[in-house]
C-alpha cells in the first residue's frame, strides 16, 4: 500500500539518527510550542492579578492574517513531532509525544474553523444571483 511504502521510505531517509537526535527534535518542537502558547495568550507571563493590556478589535483581515500564521507554524511544530514520534523507541516517550501530537492537531482543527470564519469576502468577485423561486 502507499502508505507503507512512504513509511518504508521515511525509516531509510530517516535511518541513521540516534535517539538524542529525536530527543533534540521532540525539545525543539516543545519550544516552539511554548512560545506559540504566549504567542496566543499575552497574560500567561504576567504576575497573578497584574491587568494585561487591553487590545482594539481585529478587522477581519487582520484576523485571518493573524490566524493564518498560526495555523502555518502549528502545523510546523506537528511535523516536527512527527518526525520525533516516528524516530522515538522509547514506549513512555513516544506516548508522551503521541499525547502533544492529539493536542496539536485538535489546535490546527480549531484554527482551521477559524480561518473559514474570519475569510475575508473576495470583491472580485461577483455577488450570486438568488434562485427564482427566492
Amino acid at each position: 500500500s502507499r502508505s507503507r511504502a512512504e513509511g518504508r521510505r521515511l525509516g531509510r531517509a530517516l535511518g541513521g539518527m540516534s535517539n538524542a537526535t529525536y530527543d533534540e527534535i521532540w525539545q525543539s518542537a516543545m519550544v516552539a510550542l511554548n512560545e506559540q502558547l504566549h504567542i496566543e495568550n499575552h497574560e500567561l507571563g504576567l504576575p497573578e492579578g497584574h491587568p494585561g493590556v487591553p487590545s482594539a478589535q481585529p478587522t477581519m483581515a487582520e484576523a485571518y492574517v493573524h490566524y493564518a500564521a498560526l495555523y502555518v507554524k502549528y502545523v510546523q511544530i506537528l511535523r516536527q513531532l512527527d518526525t520525533a514520534h516516528r524516530g522515538m523507541k522509547h514506549p513512555q516517550k513516544r506516548g508522551l509525544v503521541r499525547r502533544v501530537m492529539e493536542l496539536v492537531m485538535t489546535r490546527v482543527v480549531q484554527l482551521k474553523h477559524e480561518l473559514v470564519k474570519w475569510n475575508p469576502p473576495n470583491p472580485g468577485l461577483p455577488k450570486d444571483r438568488p434562485f427564482p423561486w427566492e
